[in-house]
């Protein structure tokens, strides 16, 4: 299973565009993106994305403190996704926050780096590359790291960003009240 390695700055709007108009000098562009993802928590994280008629479901293990973080992403057929949610329902999934993104990528410094406009929680740069390899995680976090501080970007702590991930989960509501699209 793939290991994620992440970290994340929040900005203000200068500091947004500043890291964008660098990237855009110095970086790759990837892509734009727009998507709405419904975040479960219980009985443990998972992630439905809508894009377009595309809808991936991703489980994440562990905590936003470890280092790296197992992921496993999987795509269902947007014709299935009521079914879907009918059994993780069953499943225990109850309840969901919503969460509109609009994402441009850039690779830069050998990982992607996203500017994230997120309704819940404002403009966030994510700093992230993935691997299959567990030793791999600690030599590219290192790597992030200073990719955040080349950027001139100071990282936004685990446990901060905790705090403004349950205030979004604080908004959740039963799932037989979300219209997932």
């Amino acid at each position: 299973m793939p290991f994620e390695v992440e970290r994340r700055a929040l900005l203000d709007k200068e500091e947004f565009d500043r890291v964008k108009a660098y990237l855009e000098k110095h970086g790759e562009y990837v892509g734009k993106r727009r998507f709405t993802s419904y975040l479960f928590r219980e009985p443990y994280f998972l992630r439905i994305r809508v894009e377009g008629k595309r809808v991936t479901m991703t489980e994440k293990a562990g905590d936003y403190e470890d280092v790296g973080r197992e992921e496993k992403n999987t795509e269902i057929g947007y014709e299935k996704i009521k079914e879907y949610v009918k059994e993780l329902q069953g499943k225990g999934f109850q309840r969901c926050a919503r969460v509109e993104t609009e994402r441009e990528s850039y690779r830069f410094n050998g990982v992607i780096v996203e500017l994230n406009k997120i309704d819940a929680l404002g403009l966030i740069v994510e700093v992230e590359v993935t691997t299959q390899d567990e030793k791999e995680k600690d030599s590219l976090d290192v790597r992030v790291r200073d990719t955040l501080k080349l950027l001139g970007l100071k990282e936004l702590s685990a446990s901060r960003y905790k705090k403004m991930m349950q205030k979004v989960y604080d908004n959740a509501v039963d799932v037989s009240e979300t219209n997932f699209h």
